[in-house]
């Protein structure tokens, strides 16, 4: 029982970790892009994540044995806080003076 708590709470967490780096990279690369460009990295790099992450936990859900809650709690809570950082950080440069006054020319 406590195995299989702690291999489907590692594995959600595992999978939860490569989504909120996958945030970070994409984050690194959009935040070079011009304004024009910048809506379409966003939203393709959100659509492509999300696709991978869902295909990722319903193979997982099918093929391992795990605790169906454990795990996706554990994916849950990491995605949250990377979802969060996100928004954050998106926010925070949106509203920078330096991305104003580049976005003005």
């Amino acid at each position: 029982m406590e195995e299989g708590f702690w291999f489907s709470a590692v594995l959600g967490l595992g999978i939860g970790g490569i989504y909120a780096l996958l945030v970070f990279l994409s984050l690194r690369l959009t935040l070079r892009q011009t304004k024009r460009s910048f809506v379409t990295v966003i939203i393709g790099g959100m659509a492509m994540r999300l696709f991978f992450a869902v295909a990722a936990i319903a193979i997982i859900i099918a093929l391992a044995p795990v605790e169906q809650v454990v795990f996706l709690a554990a994916f849950l809570g990491v995605f949250l806080i990377g979802l969060t950082t996100e928004v954050v950080i998106l926010l925070r440069q949106q509203g920078s003076p330096e991305k104003r006054k580049s976005s003005e020319h």
